[in-house]
């Protein structure tokens, strides 16, 4: 099994300021690489002086377009010609007061629960003809509320008084043979 050896030290002068002695793997040379260049290329955060300039110029900015000279006499004038508005007199005219009823009407939103409940139920089933009612509309026990097809009723009715007729003649032929 072969052993795994460091990379080469690299040739490098020593204007760059990486002292080849102390050097063994790759990764030791791209750190002191990446040190040398953060010395010679300062970063921003170390002009602390261009910050300060930059926080100056906001402030004055911020100062300017919030707190104008002038802007204090304009609201002076604003509040002047509101106070005189607000002292002026306003007519005023008067009636006798009479009695009566005055109508109040009040539009708004709600529930309407009701005292009294029906559930209607029909007897029969059919195809609706009419509706003798409107909804909201007062009725009495007994009105007739709804009008329901009456021809398969009238169908049903016939064939019944048919095999009634044919059951009381079937009777009477029965007696007759006794």
């Amino acid at each position: 099994m072969k052993s795994v050896e460091p990379y080469p030290a690299p040739t490098r002068s020593a204007a760059h300021g990486i002292d080849m002695n102390k050097m063994t793997t790759r990764t030791e040379e791209i750190a002191l690489l990446q040190e040398t260049r953060a010395q010679k290329n300062p970063s921003l955060m170390g002009k602390w002086w261009l910050w300060l300039l930059l926080i100056a110029l906001a402030a004055a900015g911020a100062y300017y377009f919030f707190l104008r000279p002038g802007t204090a006499a304009k609201q002076a004038a604003a509040e002047k010609q509101a106070s005189t508005a607000a002292n002026r007199r306003i007519p005023v005219v008067t009636a006798p007061a009479t009695t009566g009823n005055v109508d109040i009407y009040l539009n708004g939103l709600g529930t309407v629960t009701s005292l009294n409940t029906v559930t209607v139920k029909s007897r029969v089933d059919g195809q609706l003809m009419k509706v003798l009612f409107r909804e909201g509309q007062t009725v009495k026990q007994g009105d007739v509320l709804a009008e329901i097809d009456p021809r398969p009723y009238q169908v049903l009715l016939t064939q019944a008084e048919g095999q009634m007729a044919r059951d009381s003649a079937q009777l009477r032929n029965a007696k007759l043979d006794l």
